[in-house]
């Protein structure tokens, strides 16, 4: 079973921290239809562990852990790590929560990743998003969860 943190923190010896985010369709978090439905993600971040400090959730892209060792998410990926970051999840183990694992990853728009080394180590942080924002990238509606797809068309921000 995942042991997921409320808001998709990833599972771990010390989990990941959730996200926060506002969307346009109601259900569970991890239910995939509403994750695409976000319009606003405040990402979490990364968990740490003894031997390194995770990192904090960032803006359009999620911080490394101190040690760069736990990847932050970015707009079109989850951070790379042991266990790899995922659209609304933080990576993580939830078979390795003795002191055998690592500390998850935060989550966000894409969450971070586990650290890539030996055990101890924190988490990358997630990736913020918001709808229309330069540099944020949304996923198309046809988009499942083993095949993401990006929208192509441009938001242009005009004032009244």
């Amino acid at each position: 079973m995942l042991n997921y943190s409320y808001g998709g923190g990833g599972p771990g010896q010390f989990g990941g921290g959730g996200a926060t985010d506002i969307r346009l369709l109601p259900g569970e978090y991890d239910n995939f239809t509403s994750l695409k439905s976000r319009i606003i993600v405040a990402a979490g971040a990364g968990a740490t562990d003894s031997n390194d400090l995770g990192g904090p959730g960032g803006t359009i892209e999620g911080f490394n852990s101190h040690g760069n060792y736990g990847k932050g998410g970015t707009q079109i990926s989850g951070g790379q790590g042991d266990s790899s970051g995922k659209f609304g999840k933080g990576g993580g183990n939830p078979n390795r929560i003795d002191a055998s694992g690592n500390a998850g990853g935060g989550s966000g728009y894409f969450g971070g990743g586990t650290s890539t080394i030996a055990n101890d180590y924190g988490g990358g942080g997630g990736s913020s998003f918001i709808s229309g924002y330069p540099g944020c990238i949304a996923i198309a509606e046809d988009s499942t969860e083993n095949s993401i797809k990006f929208r192509t068309e441009k938001f242009k921000l005009t004032l009244r």
